[in-house]
């Protein structure tokens, strides 16, 4: 008879369950879950995304329609105030009340007290640290295709059988007769035990980069979330948040290119006019229905 109160293992996941259905609302759950992601903790993980399912949260997806939103709010207020504030000093001078000297002494010294740069990263900064979550919790997702071994012993063991498995892969790869990639992306396609995927997730990279495969580094994992459903999710959700990444830093970049010439903002050297920051719409996920 087993008794999951002597398996640490058993113990793990009863005391994640109960972590996770103490948690109430659905933004906490997705923190919660890239705290996990971070650490690597996939029992953790596990456990919040079933409570997810079982109250209707989407815990693992961060909203970027919303993101995007916020972030396009944040620079529509930066810009209102930055031109306010740049305006009424260049009226200041066009009524001869300043100098061309004393505009640009209270332009910079707007600059310093309104902290024009500093706000521009902290709407910046939001987005990036969504697209960091999302890199974490795909980093988890892959290893833990890997497996965690749950103590010394069990890790010694996982290694030699993880060592044995490559050999075999190893061999199979090297006497395969079709491309590289093609012999890679079947071998792969076609593997179910732990120890197959653990290795192939530690040293297939290393062999597809020998074989002069393309992309080496994310051909393998590529391949993996044509089979991994919850791996695919991960990297959509990666790719979708460094998408977003890019338009709003390429915005504040134009941002910052305009306020370092002391000039209000306009439709003429504003960039943030990109449709794909206010109604951003990321792409399906192709491995999902």
């Amino acid at each position: 008879m087993a008794y999951d109160w002597l398996d640490p293992a058993a113990l793990a996941r009863s005391e994640a369950r109960d972590k996770a259905q103490a948690i109430y609302y659905e933004a906490e759950a997705l923190r919660k879950f890239g705290l996990a992601a971070s650490s690597g903790d996939t029992i953790m993980m596990d456990a919040i995304k079933k409570v997810a399912g079982e109250r209707g949260w989407n815990a693992i997806t961060i909203n970027f329609d919303q993101l995007a939103a916020d972030a396009h709010a944040a620079f529509q207020d930066f810009i209102q105030k930055y031109n306010a504030i740049t305006q009424a000093i260049h009226d200041q001078r066009i009524r001869g009340n300043l100098t061309d000297q004393g505009m640009n002494d209270q332009l910079d010294q707007a600059a310093t007290t309104y902290a024009w740069d500093q706000q521009i990263t902290a709407i910046t900064g939001t987005v990036h640290d969504a697209m960091t979550t999302a890199d974490k919790i795909y980093q988890a997702e892959l290893q833990k295709l890997a497996g965690t071994p749950a103590d010394a012993t069990e890790a010694l063991v996982a290694e030699m059988r993880t060592t044995r498995a490559w050999a075999r892969i190893k061999t199979d790869l090297d006497h395969d007769k079709r491309p590289a990639v093609e012999a890679l992306r079947h071998r792969i396609s076609n593997a179910t035990d732990p120890y197959e995927l653990r290795a192939i997730v530690e040293e297939a990279p290393t062999w597809a980069a020998a074989h002069d495969v393309p992309d080496a580094q994310s051909i393998v994992p590529s391949i993996l979330e044509a089979t991994h459903p919850d791996l695919a999710d991960a990297a959509y959700t990666k790719r979708v948040a460094s998408g977003l990444n890019v338009v709003v830093e390429h915005d504040a970049n134009t941002i910052r290119q305009a306020i370092a010439r002391q000039l209000p903002l306009s439709g003429n050297n504003f960039a943030y006019v990109n449709p794909v920051t206010s109604n951003f719409a990321p792409p399906r996920n192709p491995y999902r229905n």
